[in-house]
């Protein structure tokens, strides 16, 4: 499969795989519409059953996105550093997601899906001054899984 990526995507590929062995049955060359010839994408199933997508990660041109569930995050090399730093962020994330060291945060404001943001799992949402009424906690096992009632703000 590497022969057929080009060559930023397999540069991406061979860090990936190197660091997280297990990530390279998950891969294969993206031929969706818009994706850029010779893209690399992971879709890795959540352990636990959802209707989301698991870990989704797509290569585009010096570019890498990585979604869990609600929540996207870009890494690329913003300066024209030329070193692979941008990649190196994006294995760490990778880690810290499939170890439960971040999780997704889906924020509601009356049982409407208004924002996610990502997080460590063991800070849980203050008091709301914008009308936040639920955050759901959700990590890459289970563990950290949790609905909250934020209350609001005095």
């Amino acid at each position: 499969m590497l022969e057929n990526l080009n060559p930023y995507s397999r540069r991406v590929a061979e860090a990936i795989f190197a660091a997280l062995p297990q990530l390279e049955e998950f891969a294969h060359v993206d031929n969706s519409p818009g994706a850029p010839e010779g893209s690399l994408q992971l879709r890795v199933p959540q352990p636990l059953p959802s209707d989301e997508p698991g870990l989704y990660m797509a290569t585009d041109i010096e570019e890498i996105t990585i979604g869990f569930r609600a929540c996207y995050v870009h890494f690329m090399d913003y300066d024209h550093t030329g070193t692979d730093e941008h990649i190196d962020r994006a294995i760490a994330y990778i880690r810290d997601l499939l170890a439960d060291r971040i999780v997704i945060k889906k924020w509601y404001r009356h049982g409407i899906l208004c924002g996610s943001s990502l997080d460590t799992p063991n800070i849980l949402p203050s008091p709301s001054r914008s009308g936040i009424t639920t955050v759901e906690m959700i990590s890459w096992t289970g563990t950290h899984d949790k609905t909250v009632i934020i209350p609001a703000a005095h």
